[in-house]
C-alpha cells in the first residue's frame, strides 16, 4: 500500500509541475510592434516646479515631464497648454514606462498637424513592490493626488479635467483617487487601466491589500451615481499575461452606469494581439488604439477633452469594441442620396463573387459601380458580406427607393459592419432592413484589381451547427466532429456543453479546395465578456486553435460560446474538437494556484495531529512521511468543505454569517460568483498539495541531513544526553532577539531568521539521533565499546550495568527521535509561514535605503507570537509534551484545525499563518505547564 501511494503522489506530483509550466512565461515572443522614440526622450523632474512642494520625496517619488525633440525647449519654461495626461506606474514600475505612449501621442499631433497636444506626466514611485506588499498604497495614492493638484498649477489656463492611464497596480491607485476623503471627482474624465486588477488582488499575501481594493470598488459601487461622469477603460492581457489574468481586469462589479469597457487585448479591433505584462504598456497596436481614442475625446472649440460622457463611451466602444473599419471622426451619413450616372449593376443571385472586369471608355468618368442586390427575405434570415479593402468607407447601402434600375435614395450601413483580421464583415439582419427593398454595394474605380468581394444570403440557422464539448475526463482521447459541404461563407458552431474556465479544446479544422484560395479565419466569440481571440487558417490545409476561457459564464447566463467560421465557397471543411489535457490542467493553475497554499498546510496540519495523536496515546512520535500517509485522506476534507459550501450558497445563512459573525465572505462564495467554483475542486486541490507536501518534506530532510552530517563533522555530541534535559531559559535570549528585530526593523525578517534558527536546531537534533544510533548499534553488536564506559563513568554512572545502560540509550533514543519527529513539524509549519511573509520582507529590503522601519507591518503580530513561542517549544521534549494537561485539553483542536483551515483560507492566505500560530501555541505551552 506504501507503494501505492508512493507511485501516485508522484503521478501527482507530475501533473502539477505540467500544470504549473502554464504559469511560465511562453517562449514565443511578443506579437505585438514595438513602438520606438525617433528623438532622445527626456524626463524632467517637476519637484522643485511646484508649489506647495511634494510629499514623500524621502522615499524617492517623483513627478515628471515628457518631453522628445523640440517638446523639451517647448516645455522649457513650463509654460503648458495641452491636455494633461498622468501616467501611474504599477508594481516595479519605472516612470520610463510612459515612453510610448507619449512618443506616438507626440508623432500623432505632427502628423495631423493637430491644433491642440497631450502633455505626458509620469509618477516615480521607487519601484516599489506594490503588489506584494499593500502597506503602501495609501501613500502612493496620496502623493498621486499630490502631483495631480500639482501638475494642473503649472497650466496657466487650468485645464478643467485630467486623464489617467495607470499600469498593473497603477491602474488601483488610479480609481482609489476618488476613494481619498473630499477628492474632487471632476478632476478626472477618462481612466485607462493597462493589465490592472481591479476585481480582486492576484495573491493575497496581506489583508491590507485586501482591505484597500474591496475599500475602493465600495466606495464605487456606493457614489456610482456622482462618479457616472468618469468613463473606465480596463484592458485585460489575454492568456500571454502570466502576472494578472485578464478575468480580475473586469469592471463588471462596478458599473452600475455603463460607463466603463471591459476588454481583452486579443478582441481589441485593429490590436488582436495578446501581450505580455509589461509589454502590454508598449504593444504598438494597442497603444495607437489608445491614442487614436483619446484624440477622437478631444472638444475641437475646446481644445480639451468633452464633458459629454456619452460621447466618450461611444468612442471607446468604437475603438475597443466594435470597429466598423472606418474613424469615429468620419461621420457616417444616415440618408444617401446616390450619383445616378455611375453604373448600376443588378445581381439577383443568392450568392455573389466580385471578379475583376474591364471598364468600357463610356463609363470611364463615374466614381465606381453600384452592385444591387434584392432583398430576398423569405428564404433568408440574413446577408452576408465581406472585402478585403480595409481603405473603404462607405461600402454597403440600404435601398429604400429604386426606379429605372437605379437606387435613388438609401441609407449608409458601412457603421454596422465590423473591422476583423484580414477583412470587414458585414452580417446584416434582414427583418431590421423592412423599411429598405435591395442591398447595394459599392466598388469604387481603380480598387478592382486587388478587391476581394463576397456576399450572400443566408438561412443563420441552418447556418449554425452544434459541437458538443467533450468531457475532460476523456483526457483528448475521444472528440466530437461535424462536416461542412462547400458553398458557403460563413458557419457558425455553437460549443454546447463548454463554459467553466477549467475546460480547455483544440479546434482542429481540416480543409479541401478545388482551387487555389487565400486564408480563412476563424473566430472564438465569448458571448458574457469581450475577450474574442482569432486565428487565420493555415496554408497546409489543417488549423489548430487553442480555445480557453478567460473568465467563466456568470451564474445568470445561459449563452453559449460560438466558433465563427468564415470560409470560402468551393471548400469542404471538417472541424473536429477534443479536449486538451494540458491546457485544462494549466487553467486549473492559473485559476487556483492561490488556493494551492491554503491545502498545502491543512495537509500539513493534518500530518501534525496525527504526530500528537500517536504521542499522546502511544508514548512514540511517528516520522512526518507516516503520520501524512496515515492521517491525509481526503474524505477528513472534501465533505467538510462541500457541506459549508451548499450552507453558504443559502440567502439565510449568508445573512446569518453577514449579521452575526466577524467573518469577511466565504471564499467559496466569492468563487461561485467569479465562476470559478467546481465541486471537485478542493478534492483536487487537496490531492496535489498532499503530493506536493510528500516531496517537498522530503528535500527538506535531505537537506537537514546534509547540514547534521556537516555539524557531525564540527562538533561532537555526547550521546547519552536526552532532549528533555535541556533548559528552557537558553531560548529566552534568542525570543528577545527576534522579537526587538520585529519590533524595529520588520515581522518578516524576525520570522527568517527564526526560520534559520529552527532548522539549524532540528540539524543539530538530527546530528545527536544519528550519534546515539551508532553508539547504540555498536553496543547491541558487540562488547560495550570503551568511549560509551567512559562517557557512562564521566556521567557518574559507574555502578549501572551494560544492559541497563543500553535500556537508558535506547529510552533517550526514543525520546529525541519523537522530539526530533515533531520539531521537524512544528519546523515545517514556520516554513511555511515565513514563506507567506518574504514578499513583505521583499519589499522592506529594497526600500531598505529609504526607510528601515516597514510601517504598517501586516505580519508583526505573527511574528511576535512565533519569536515567544517556538524558540520554547524547540527547547521541549516528547516526554514533557506528552505529560502535559494544557496540550491534552486541546487535542480536539488539531482534529479540527485542518478542516476550518481549508474551509476558510481557500483564498486569502494571510489567514493561514493565523491558524498556523494556534496549532503550536498548545506545544510551547506545554513546556511551561
Amino acid at each position: 500500500m506504501g507503494r501505492v501511494a508512493l507511485v501516485v503522489r508522484a503521478v501527482l506530483f507530475g501533473i502539477l509541475f505540467i500544470a504549473s509550466l502554464s504559469l511560465l512565461p511562453d517562449r514565443e515572443g511578443n506579437r505585438c510592434s514595438m513602438t520606438y522614440m525617433f528623438e532622445m526622450p527626456k524626463f524632467r523632474n517637476l519637484y522643485q516646479s511646484i508649489w506647495p512642494r511634494l510629499p514623500y520625496r524621502q522615499m524617492g517619488y517623483g513627478l515628471y515631464l515628457y518631453g522628445e525633440g523640440h517638446t523639451v525647449e517647448r516645455d522649457r519654461d513650463l509654460q503648458l497648454s495641452g491636455i494633461p495626461v498622468l501616467y501611474i506606474p504599477g508594481n516595479a514600475g519605472s516612470e520610463k514606462q510612459v515612453r510610448s505612449l507619449a512618443s506616438v501621442a507626440l508623432r500623432k499631433a505632427q502628423t495631423l498637424q493637430s491644433p491642440f497636444h497631450l502633455d505626458f506626466f509620469t509618477i516615480a514611485y521607487n519601484e516599489e513592490f506594490v503588489a506584494l506588499y499593500g502597506g503602501v498604497l495609501e501613500r502612493q495614492t496620496r502623493f498621486a493626488n499630490a502631483c495631480l493638484h500639482g501638475l494642473l498649477s503649472l497650466y496657466p489656463n487650468r485645464p478643467q479635467s485630467v486623464v489617467l492611464v495607470g499600469h498593473s497596480m497603477g491602474g488601483v491607485v488610479t480609481r482609489g483617487l476618488f476613494a481619498l476623503p473630499g477628492f474632487d471627482s471632476s478632476l478626472v474624465s477618462v481612466v485607462i487601466s493597462l493589465a490592472t486588477p481591479q476585481l480582486a488582488p492576484v495573491v493575497m499575501f496581506d489583508s491590507l491589500l485586501r482591505d484597500y481594493l474591496e475599500h475602493v470598488n465600495a466606495h464605487w459601487l456606493q457614489n456610482a451615481e456622482q462618479l457616472r461622469h468618469v468613463s473606465i477603460l480596463s484592458v485585460g492581457g489575454g492568456h500571454r499575461d502570466r502576472e494578472v489574468r485578464s478575468a480580475l481586469t473586469s469592471l463588471r462589479h462596478v458599473d452600475v452606469y455603463n460607463n466603463t469597457v471591459s476588454v481583452v487585448t486579443c478582441a481589441v479591433p485593429l490590436t488582436w494581439q495578446s501581450p505580455d505584462h509589461q509589454a502590454i504598456v508598449w504593444c504598438k497596436e494597442l497603444v495607437l488604439a489608445i491614442i487614436r481614442s483619446l484624440f477622437d475625446m478631444v472638444d475641437d472649440n475646446r481644445k480639451q477633452i468633452t464633458n459629454s460622457a456619452a460621447k466618450r463611451m461611444d468612442i471607446l466602444r468604437h475603438h475597443f469594441i466594435r470597429n466598423p473599419g472606418v474613424s469615429y471622426s468620419h461621420g457616417l451619413e444616415r440618408n444617401v442620396e446616390f450619383p445616378v450616372s455611375s453604373v448600376w449593376v443588378l445581381k439577383e443571385k443568392a450568392r455573389w463573387r466580385f471578379k475583376k472586369h474591364k471598364m468600357s471608355e463610356s463609363l470611364k468618368g463615374s466614381v465606381g459601380t453600384f452592385y444591387v442586390f434584392p432583398i430576398l427575405s423569405k428564404n433568408y434570415s440574413h446577408f452576408y458580406c465581406r472585402s478585403n479593402d480595409m481603405e473603404l468607407v462607405s461600402w454597403i447601402y440600404g435601398c429604400s427607393t429604386y426606379k429605372n434600375d437605379v437606387c435613388l435614395k438609401g441609407e449608409d450601413l458601412s457603421g454596422k459592419a465590423e473591422r476583423i483580421p484580414g477583412f470587414k464583415v458585414s452580417l446584416l439582419d434582414l427583418p431590421s432592413l423592412a423599411s429598405f427593398t435591395h442591398v447595394t454595394i459599392f466598388v469604387p474605380k481603380g480598387v478592382e484589381s486587388k478587391l476581394l468581394l463576397e456576399c450572400e444570403f443566408l438561412n443563420l440557422d441552418q447556418r449554425t451547427l452544434t459541437l458538443p464539448a467533450p468531457s475532460i475526463f476523456s483526457l483528448g482521447f475521444t472528440s466530437n466532429e461535424v462536416s461542412i459541404v462547400p458553398g458557403g461563407l460563413l458557419f457558425n458552431f455553437k460549443l454546447d456543453g463548454a463554459s467553466k474556465v477549467y475546460q480547455a479544446f483544440k479546434a482542429h479544422v481540416e480543409r479541401k479546395c478545388t482551387s487555389t484560395t487565400g486564408e480563412d479565419l476563424l473566430r472564438l466569440h465569448i458571448p458574457w465578456s469581450h475577450e474574442d481571440s482569432f486565428m487565420l487558417g493555415s496554408p497546409q490545409e489543417h488549423t489548430l486553435m487553442d480555445i480557453r476561457f478567460q473568465t467563466g459564464r456568470p451564474p445568470l447566463w445561459d449563452a453559449t460560446p460560438t466558433l465563427h467560421l468564415h470560409a470560402f465557397p468551393h471548400c469542404s471543411y471538417r472541424v473536429t474538437l477534443q479536449t486538451s489535457l494540458v491546457n485544462v490542467l494549466g487553467q486549473i493553475m492559473r485559476f487556483h494556484v492561490e488556493n494551492l497554499p491554503a491545502y498545502f498546510v491543512t495537509s500539513l496540519l493534518l500530518a501534525f495531529g496525527r504526530q500528537l495523536s500517536d504521542l499522546l496515546s502511544q508514548g512514540f512520535c511517528p516520522d512526518f512521511h507516516s503520520a501524512q500517509t496515515d492521517a491525509s485522506k481526503p474524505y477528513k476534507i472534501q465533505p467538510f468543505v462541500v457541506i459549508f459550501h451548499l450552507m453558504a450558497s443559502s440567502e439565510w445563512f449568508s445573512a446569518l454569517w453577514i449579521d452575526f459573525l466577524p467573518l469577511p465572505e466565504p471564499d467559496s462564495v466569492l468563487m461561485e460568483r467569479r465562476s470559478t467554483w467546481f465541486n471537485l475542486l478542493p478534492l483536487l486541490l487537496f490531492l496535489l498539495a498532499d503530493a506536493t507536501l510528500y516531496w517537498m518534506a522530503t528535500l527538506c530532510w535531505g537537506i537537514v541531513h546534509v547540514l547534521a552530517t556537516l555539524l557531525s563533522k564540527t562538533w561532537r555530541f555526547e550521546s547519552y544526553r536526552s532532549e528533555q534535559h535541556r533548559s528552557t531559559s537558553s531560548c529566552l535570549p534568542v525570543s528577545i532577539v527576534l522579537t526587538a528585530v520585529a519590533w524595529t526593523q520588520c515581522g518578516a525578517l524576525s520570522l527568517i531568521l527564526l526560520c534559520i534558527f529552527s532548522i539549524l536546531k532540528v540539524a543539530i537534533l538530527k546530528c545527536k539521533v544519528t550519534s546515539l544510533k551508532a553508539a547504540l548499534s555498536k553496543t547491541l553488536g558487540g562488547p560495550v565499546q570503551s568511549r560509551l564506559v567512559s562517557e557512562a563513568d564521566g556521567a557518574g554512572r559507574t555502578s549501572e550495568n551494560a544492559e541497563s545502560w543500553k535500556l537508558r540509550a535506547k529510552q533517550c533514543l526514543d525520546t529525541d527521535q519523537s522530539t526530533l519527529n515533531l520539531h521537524s513539524t512544528a519546523t515545517a509549519a514556520t516554513v511555511c509561514v515565513t514563506l507567506f511573509s518574504l514578499p513583505s520582507a521583499l519589499h522592506w529590503f529594497r526600500q531598505l535605503h529609504v526607510e528601515r522601519k516597514l510601517k504598517p507591518d501586516p505580519h508583526f503580530p505573527v511574528a511576535i507570537l512565533f519569536c515567544l513561542m517556538l524558540p520554547l517549544l524547540l527547547q521541549t521534549s516528547s516526554t514533557a509534551i506528552r505529560s502535559s494537561m494544557v496540550l491534552q485539553a486541546t487535542t480536539t483542536l488539531h482534529l479540527l484545525l485542518p478542516i476550518i483551515t481549508a474551509v476558510f483560507s481557500t483564498v486569502h492566505l494571510y489567514r493561514i499563518p493565523y491558524f498556523v500560530v494556534v496549532s503550536l501555541i498548545p506545544l510551547a505551552l506545554a513546556r511551561l505547564f
